[in-house]
């Protein structure tokens, strides 16, 4: 087990970590490196990033590898209305099983945003946008489920959705929901023709009053 640390003119500090360790029957072999980008009162970046990372199982492997970057940074006014930020994105994730001969792949790449609008302290509303797309490959199922909010999502101090798209495709079928106007809807295509075959709408209220029940 080893670890080293460096410095250089544009990394602030960069710490890696090899290891081949067995735990109960478990190895775990490869490197992962830690980057960290910026780090002061202006935000702060960190990126990992994973190199034939292994686990040995008993009676299979376990490959990992990939990299995940996240952000986050502030700004404050002189009113005492203040933002902040919270990036994050994903790429090439990808986690490899074998057992018995038989592999699957289950994949992982996307990006998104979580902004906080802030008074005296105090949370006043928030936004996210983002997508993502994830991925199986085995001997039984190939697939791919993608999300991606159809501009921004905007909630309320308390974290309750108040406006905004997301869509969700899984092969040929395609979900998006949809809340606007204190109401929720969902439309289905099935067929990814674009034609709506089926659509549910509700009031939201209606919605939060059964779900605290």
């Amino acid at each position: 087990f080893s670890s080293r640390r460096r410095h250089t003119r544009y990394i602030s500090v960069t710490g890696v970590q090899t290891c081949a360790l067995p735990i109960s029957q478990v190895v775990l072999n490869g490197t992962v490196t830690m980057t960290v980008t910026q780090a002061d009162s202006g935000g702060l970046t960190v990126s990992l990033d994973t190199s034939d990372l292994q686990a040995g199982l008993p009676l299979s492997t376990l490959g990992w590898s990939g990299s995940l970057s996240l952000t986050r940074s502030g700004s404050v006014a002189d009113s005492g209305a203040s933002t902040t930020s919270s990036a994050w994105s994903a790429s090439g994730l990808s986690l490899v099983a074998v057992r018995n001969g038989h592999e699957a792949d289950l994949s992982f790449n996307g990006s998104g945003t979580r902004t906080v609008q802030w008074q005296d302290g105090v949370p006043q509303s928030s936004s996210y946008q983002g997508s993502s797309s994830l991925g199986l490959a085995s001997s039984r199922w190939n697939g791919t489920l993608d999300v991606a909010t159809q501009g921004a999502m905007v909630f309320d101090p308390e974290g309750v959705p108040q406006s905004g798209s997301v869509s969700l495709s899984l092969g040929l079928y395609q979900w998006t929901a949809t809340l606007a106007d204190g109401t929720a809807s969902v439309t289905v295509d099935r067929n990814g023709d674009g034609v709506v075959d089926r659509t549910r709408s509700w009031p939201v209220a209606d919605w939060l009053a059964s779900a605290a029940q």
